[in-house]
């Protein structure tokens, strides 16, 4: 079983491989100098600090890759069932990074900009219903909301900024292309 370090290590060589194809691709100055500016972040940032020690931080078994490409849908009988492939990267990290990567990678622009906090207000609502009953004790229960997600979002950015561009064939779809690099404008926000 691979540590989190090379989990992580992997991660980093794959997004920077995929960064190396785009400036090939990539067809805008601004988009090239996107890509370049993301280059230069994984490059400068240490592996040592993606992940949050703040106490109050959400973390979970996390997939490491969650997109479409990990779904494997079946439908008999008019039932719908699923199934979650590829858990070769699974990790203990943020839940922000499965759920941004997800986001990030499978919706259309439009989309996204129109359900984007939708989504997320789902997940989250979903995500206190779930853990509620497993908690014996109130005073344990950490209440996920909005506020806390888009925090997290910006302690974890450099891990979701791996998760999404490491994903297999973002380059390859021109949607999912604008979208990351659109993604990739805000690191420095």
């Amino acid at each position: 079983m691979k540590t989190g370090n090379e989990i992580l290590d992997e991660r980093k060589e794959r997004a920077l491989l995929n960064l190396q194809s785009a400036k090939e691709v990539v067809l805008s100055e601004s988009q090239l100098q996107t890509v370049l500016r993301a280059e230069e972040y994984i490059h400068s940032t240490p592996l040592t600090t993606i992940q949050s020690t703040e106490p109050d931080t959400f973390n979970t078994v996390s997939h490491g890759r969650f997109s479409n490409n990990a779904v494997l849908y079946k439908q008999k009988d008019g039932e719908v069932s699923c199934a979650v492939i590829d858990w070769q990267e699974v990790c203990f990290q943020s839940l922000t990074i499965d759920v941004s990567t997800c986001i990030y990678s499978n919706l259309s622009e439009e989309d996204f900009r129109e359900y984007e906090d939708d989504l997320l207000v789902y997940y989250i609502e979903t995500f206190n219903q779930f853990l509620h009953p497993l908690l014996h004790y109130q005073d344990q229960i950490k209440i996920l909301d909005l506020e806390v997600f888009r925090r997290e979002q910006k302690i974890n950015k450099f891990s979701i900024i791996l998760s999404i561009v490491g994903l297999n064939g973002w380059l390859e779809d021109e949607c999912k292309r604008e979208r990351i690099l659109k993604y990739l404008e805000t690191i420095d926000s």
